[in-house]
């Protein structure tokens, strides 16, 4: 709700460069074929995925905010596949992308 007001309010008060980046924006979320094929390949093929997930802001990240996976029931394979699904609490919300 609050997305779409300040979307609103852009579009009636804005200025024209700040509704022209509205619409370059809305644009890109329309056209842009990345969610669908899993992200950008390229950022795979360059290996800048790797290396960011293995850069050192995460690795400081898990032990400052240790996280740790509890099994409540035994998840057969043959039932698969699955969609693990967490919601951090709090305003800084990491604790899927350390563990």
């Amino acid at each position: 709700a609050a997305c779409l007001t300040v979307t609103a309010l852009v579009l009636a008060r804005g200025g024209i460069y700040l509704r022209s980046a509205l619409a370059a924006y809305v644009c890109w979320i329309l056209l842009d074929p990345s969610p669908t094929k899993g992200g950008y390949e390229w950022l795979w093929t360059l290996g800048i995925t790797d290396m960011l997930r293995r850069s050192w802001f995460w690795r400081y990240a898990a032990r400052y905010f240790p996280v740790t996976l509890k099994a409540t029931a035994p998840v057969p394979a043959e039932k698969g596949p699955y969609i693990f699904v967490c919601h951090p609490h709090g305003i800084i919300g990491v604790s899927p992308m350390t563990s």
